[in-house]
C-alpha cells in the first residue's frame, strides 16, 4: 500500500494538497446539486403559475357563460309573462279570454 510519500513522488503533490482538491470537488458537486434543485423548483413554480392563470381564465369564462345564460333565461321568462298577460286580455268574441295552456286564466 503506498504511503503519502510515494503518492507525492508520483503525482508531485503532497497528501494535504490531494485532500484539499477532493474537498473542492465535493464543494463543486454540492453547488451543482443546489443549482439543479433551484432550477427544478423554479420550473415547477413557473408551471404552477401558468396552470393557475389558465384555471382562473377558465373560471372567468364559465362564470360569464352562466351569467349570460341566466340573463337570457330571465329575459325569456319576462317576455313570456308579458305575452301571457296580453293573450288573456284579448276576448275570443264570446266574452271570454283566450286560453292557451295551464296557468292562464280564462
Amino acid at each position: 500500500m503506498p504511503d503519502g510519500n510515494a503518492l507525492s513522488r508520483r503525482s508531485g503533490a503532497s497528501v494535504p494538497e490531494v485532500r484539499r482538491s477532493r474537498h473542492g470537488e465535493r464543494g463543486a458537486v454540492f453547488l451543482l446539486t443546489v443549482y439543479f434543485a433551484a432550477l427544478m423548483l423554479l420550473a415547477f413554480g413557473g408551471l404552477s403559475l401558468q396552470r393557475t392563470v389558465v384555471e382562473t381564465r377558465a373560471a372567468e369564462v364559465s362564470r360569464s357563460q352562466r351569467q349570460a345564460f341566466y340573463l337570457a333565461e330571465g329575459a325569456l321568462d319576462s317576455v313570456l309573462q308579458d305575452l301571457r298577460q296580453d293573450i288573456t286580455a284579448v276576448p275570443d268574441g264570446q266574452g271570454t279570454a283566450l286560453s292557451t295552456g295551464p296557468g292562464i286564466a280564462t
